[in-house]
C-alpha cells in the first residue's frame, strides 16, 4: 500500500502530471487576461508542455512558464497581433461578402481558404517559437509549410476542440483544464514533425519525390537548421 505513494510510483506520477496540468492552465488564463499577451502565454504553455513530455517529474512549471513568457514576449506578441489582425479582416470580409455581389461565390471560397491557412499556421507557430530561435518571417513560413505538408496531422490537432467545447458545456470548471489538454494533445501530435527538419540529414516522407516539393522541403530545412533548439532561452541571464 505504501508503494502507491512513492515518488516513482504510477500514482505519484499521475498526480504530479495532474498538478502540472492544473497549474499550467491557470497560468495560461492568468497571463492571457490582457488579451494581447495570448501569444506569449501560449508560447510559454507549449514550452512547459515540452518540458513535461521530456521529464514526467518536471516540478517547476511556474518558473518555466515565466522564463518562456518573458523571453518570448516581444516576438510572440507581434506574431499574435499579426494573426489576430488578419483573422479579424477575414471574418469581416466573410460577414460582408454580399457587398461584392455576383462575385461573392468566388470570394467566399478564397476567404475560407485563407481562414483555414491562418488556423493551420496558428497550430504550429507557437510550439515552433517555444522550441527554436527563429525569425518571425521564418516562423510563419515554416508553420505554413509544415502545417500543409502534414495536413492530416493539422486536422487531428483540431479534432480535440469539439471535445473541449463539450466538456465546458457540461461543467464550466473544465475551462481550468482545456488549454493544457489542447497543448498536450497538440504537442504529442506535432513533436515528431518538428524532428523531421532537425539535424544535417533530412529524411523525406514516402511519396514526396516531386522536384518542386523537394526544393521547398530543402529550403525550409535550411531555415530550421540554423535555429538551434531552445533548452532555455534565458539561461544566460
Amino acid at each position: 500500500m505504501l508503494n502507491l505513494f512513492r515518488v516513482d510510483s504510477p500514482l505519484y506520477k499521475f498526480m504530479n502530471m495532474f498538478y502540472n496540468l492544473l497549474v499550467l492552465n491557470f497560468l495560461w488564463i492568468l497571463f492571457s487576461i490582457p488579451l494581447f499577451t495570448i501569444g506569449a502565454s501560449t508560447t510559454a504553455l507549449f514550452y512547459v508542455t515540452r518540458k513535461i513530455f521530456k521529464d514526467r517529474d518536471y516540478s517547476t512549471p511556474v518558473k518555466g512558464f515565466w522564463k518562456s513568457f518573458k523571453g518570448n514576449f516581444r516576438q510572440a506578441t507581434v506574431i499574435w497581433l499579426i494573426l489576430s489582425l488578419f483573422l479579424m479582416m477575414i471574418l469581416f470580409n466573410i460577414r460582408n461578402i454580399h457587398i461584392v455581389g455576383n462575385l461573392s461565390g468566388f470570394f467566399i471560397v478564397v476567404y475560407y481558404v485563407i481562414l483555414a491557412e491562418l488556423i493551420i499556421i496558428s497550430i504550429y507557430i507557437f510550439p515552433l517559437l517555444s522550441r527554436y530561435y527563429i525569425k518571425t518571417a521564418d516562423a510563419f513560413k515554416a508553420s505554413f509549410f509544415i502545417g500543409n505538408r502534414h495536413f492530416i496531422t493539422s486536422i487531428l490537432c483540431l479534432m480535440v476542440l469539439p471535445g473541449i467545447y463539450y466538456l465546458i458545456s457540461i461543467q464550466w470548471y473544465f475551462i481550468f483544464f482545456t488549454m493544457a489538454i489542447y497543448s498536450f494533445w497538440t504537442y504529442y501530435m506535432i513533436k515528431n514533425k518538428f524532428e523531421k527538419y532537425e539535424g544535417t540529414e533530412y529524411k523525406e516522407d514516402e511519396g514526396n519525390d516531386e522536384d518542386g516539393e523537394k526544393d521547398e522541403i530543402n529550403k525550409n530545412k535550411e531555415e530550421l537548421k540554423v535555429n538551434r533548439e531552445k533548452e532555455d532561452k534565458v539561461n544566460k541571464e
